[in-house]
Order: C-alpha cells, then structure tokens, then sequence
C-alpha cells in the first residue's frame, strides 16, 4: 500500500525530541526507509512544490521590481486621450500625437 509524503514525514515533522540538524538527518533515516515507490512519489511531490514556488517567486520579483511611477505606454496613451477629451477642440489638436 502506497502512503503519501505527508504521512511518511508526519512521525517525522512532530516528535518533539528533534531539534536543529538531528532534524535533517531524521528525515533522511525516514526517506531512506521508505520503498523506491514511495520514494518517486515523495521526489515527485518535492520537485512540484518546488517548480510551483518557483513560479511563485518569479512573479512576486516581478511585481516587485514595477515601481508606481512607471506607465505603461497603453496607460500613457489612456491618459493623453482622456486629457484630449477634455480639452476644447482647438487646444487638443496642438497636443503631441503618439
């Protein structure tokens, strides 16, 4: 019977006698001890969680690095013709066109 990663980690992630580095090696023991499918399963899980974050961090860079002062050439033009709508028509025609 196959068991789930979380299961095969579960004994491992909340028994309160781990602490610090010992962790790491106990779940290595706890992987070790699983059989090979469980194994895939398990780097089948990890290798998912980590191509999901890193998707995740891409697009959190990405809106990091979009300041609030930068316009996008759409809304630039947005704006012209909003501010042209305004505008009477003879004062409108001396704005630059995009």
């Amino acid at each position: 019977m196959a068991i789930t990663a979380a299961e095969a980690l579960q004994g491992v992630l909340f028994t309160s006698e781990m602490e610090g580095s010992s962790m790491r090696g106990e779940m290595i023991n706890e992987y070790q001890k699983l059989n090979s499918e469980d194994q895939k399963t398990f780097r089948r899980w990890l290798w998912a969680n980590t191509v999901v974050g890193a998707i995740l961090l891409s697009g959190l860079i990405v809106l990091a690095s979009k300041s609030p002062g930068d316009k996008s050439e759409a809304t630039a033009q947005n704006a012209t013709m909003h501010t042209q709508a305004k505008l009477p028509p003879e004062r409108a025609s001396m704005l630059p066109s995009r």
